[in-house]
C-alpha cells in the first residue's frame, strides 16, 4: 500500500445553528404562511410543525393536507407555492462570511465535510438551495444529533486519517455534541460557533473541549492556531 506523505486537513462542518440560521429561516416561513395565506396564529404555528416535523421531508401535499384539517378554506395552490418558495431563499438565511470562510479553508487546501443531522429530503433540500453544496467534498446527515460521534468516527476512518499527523476539526453549535466527539476522539480540535454571541443549550462547552468562537472570523483565528502547513 502507497505511503500517504502529505498531512491530511479534514474539517467536519455542522448546518443548521452553525452555518444556517434555522431559527430565522422558520421565522420567515411562518410569517409566509400566516401572512400568505390568511391564517390565524394558531393554525400558523400548527402548519408550520407539521411542514418541519413530520417526518415527511418536502412532500408539500402531505403537509397541507394536514393543515386543510384544521383550516378548511385554505388555498392548496397558493399553500404549495408558499412551501416551495420558502427553498429559494435559503441562501439569505447563511450566516455572515459563510462562504468567505469556506473559501479560505479550500484555498489552504482543507477537505470539507458537512456533518448535520434531520431528515434527510428536507435537509438536502436546504442545502442545495444555500448554493454552498458544491463548496464540500461529502454531504453526511443522520436522523439525529446524538449519533454524530458515530458518524465522525465513520468518516475518519474511511479518509484514512491518521493522528497525530493529521488535522481535523469540529465545527458545531451544540456543546453537547462537541463535547461527546471530543471524548470520544481526544485528537479532534472542536470548535463551538454563537453567532452574536448566542449559546446553543445556553452553556458553552468546556474550554478544554471546545474553543469558543462568535462569528467565521474568530475561526479562522483559530485555524490558524492549529494549521501551520
Amino acid at each position: 500500500m502507497h505511503k500517504r506523505n502529505k498531512t491530511m486537513k479534514l474539517a467536519l462542518i455542522d448546518f443548521d445553528g452553525t452555518l444556517f440560521s434555522t431559527g430565522d429561516f422558520f421565522d420567515e416561513i411562518k410569517k409566509d404562511i400566516q401572512v400568505g395565506l390568511s391564517l390565524p396564529g394558531q393554525v400558523a404555528d400548527t402548519a408550520l410543525k407539521a411542514f418541519i416535523f413530520s417526518g415527511e421531508g418536502c412532500n408539500h401535499l402531505k403537509h397541507i393536507e394536514k393543515i386543510k384539517t384544521l383550516y378548511r378554506d385554505l388555498d392548496i395552490g397558493e399553500a404549495k407555492k408558499i412551501f416551495d418558495r420558502s427553498f429559494y431563499t435559503t441562501g439569505r438565511f447563511l450566516y455572515p462570511s459563510v462562504e468567505i470562510f469556506l473559501g479560505r479553508l479550500k484555498k489552504r487546501s482543507w477537505t470539507l465535510n458537512l456533518v448535520t443531522s434531520g431528515d434527510s429530503v428536507w435537509q438536502k433540500k436546504k442545502i442545495e438551495k444555500t448554493g454552498i453544496k458544491d463548496m464540500f467534498e461529502d454531504i453526511y446527515i443522520v436522523k439525529d444529533p446524538s449519533v454524530k460521534t458515530g458518524e465522525i468516527k465513520k468518516i475518519l476512518n474511511n479518509c484514512g486519517v491518521c493522528f497525530p499527523k493529521d488535522i481535523v476539526l469540529f465545527i458545531d453549535d451544540r456543546p453537547g455534541i462537541l463535547e461527546k466527539a471530543k471524548i470520544a476522539i481526544p485528537e479532534i480540535n472542536c470548535v463551538q460557533i454563537g453567532h452574536r454571541g448566542v449559546m446553543r443549550e445556553n452553556r458553552m462547552a468546556d474550554s478544554n473541549i471546545a474553543e469558543f468562537c462568535r462569528s467565521f472570523e474568530e475561526v479562522e483565528d483559530f485555524v490558524n492556531k492549529i494549521d501551520k502547513i
